[in-house]
This record gives C-alpha cells, structure tokens and sequence, in this order.
C-alpha cells in the first residue's frame, strides 16, 4: 500500500452510530442499532469539507466533531436527527514548526477539553529522533443567536514534547 492513500481517512463514534469518512470527502452513517447505512448530506459546496484524520472527538453537548489534520484543529457542526453537517471551522495550527510531517491522535477529556498527542515522522530539522508531542487545549467559543454554541478558537492548557528514543533494526537510537 506504500505511496496510495487509502480510501477510509477517519470516523467518529456518535453513540450507537459510527460517522465514516473517505478521502473523497464523502461522509456515512452508519447505524449499529439497524444496521442501515445512509449518506450525510453536506451544507454547501462539498469543496470546502476535508476528511476527518484517523479518530475525531463528538461533544454531544454542542454538537461538533473535533479533529485534527495537517497540524490544525478543525470542528464540524453536525446534527444526528438530520443527517447534515456545515463545514469545517478551523480553530488553531498547533504544530506549524513541524509541518504536517507527522501522524496524531486526539482525545475528548471533558467539557470542551481536548489532547492532541502527535509524533514527527520525517522532520525538516535534521534530528535523529523523533519528537513527541501532546498538548491539552480547551475550545473557547460563543451562543449564537439560536442559543447554538459556536467554536471560535483554542486555548492551550499545557503543552509538552521531547525527543523520542525508538527501537531500529534490533538497536535502540540515543536522545540527544
């Protein structure tokens, strides 16, 4: 599978209900109550929705999808009862120093708290090792006029990295 970039980018678990999506920025619900499959239906130009990346974070409470991408942190708005979702919100660049050079993970803590734990793969700055990274954020955002929550930005809580010693051919590499 080396260099093709596969067709399933990412998911997010909403309850009994799994939203699947595809490189093609195609989104799918599937139902595990009734095993029924349907298509979302995208607000807009479809041109302006990205793949989510690996696993994203539902907040139930206000009805986004949190994920992170090419060093971003973005957020969908997305109803269940509908089907529908608008697009994107960028909230942040948390790793611009490092590019998107690297594969991440996010975690939903609480309330609007999120973790973000990334490692570099291949590095611009020239190290030997790989950098660990993970940083713990809160989504700051305002009602609208609907009573709607609205993501507008991040505040970091705490961030943290370091160099990554890993195992290559049998032989671990040192931290400098």
């Amino acid at each position: 599978m080396s260099g093709k970039i596969p067709l399933l980018q990412g998911f997010a678990v909403l309850g009994d209900v799994i939203l699947v999506s595809l490189r093609t920025c195609d989104f799918y619900l599937f139902r595990c109550s009734t095993c029924h499959w349907s298509r979302v239906y995208l607000v807009g130009d479809c041109c302006h929705y990205i793949p989510l990346n690996g696993r994203a974070v539902f907040s139930e409470e206000d009805d986004h999808i949190y994920f992170f991408r090419d060093s971003c942190l973005y957020a969908y708005k997305f109803s269940l009862e509908e089907g529908k979702m608008a697009p994107p919100i960028k909230l942040a660049s948390l790793y611009d120093d490092f590019s998107a050079h690297g594969n991440a993970f996010i975690a939903g803590l609480s309330n609007r708290v999120l973790c973000v734990a990334w490692i570099g793969m291949d590095l611009a700055c020239g190290c030997t090792t790989r950098h660990l990274l993970a940083t713990t954020l809160t989504v700051i955002g305002a009602r609208n006029h609907r009573g709607e929550f609205v993501p507008r930005s991040t505040q970091i809580l705490h961030s943290t990295w370091r160099n990554y010693l890993y195992r290559v051919a049998g032989h671990f590499r040192r931290v400098p």
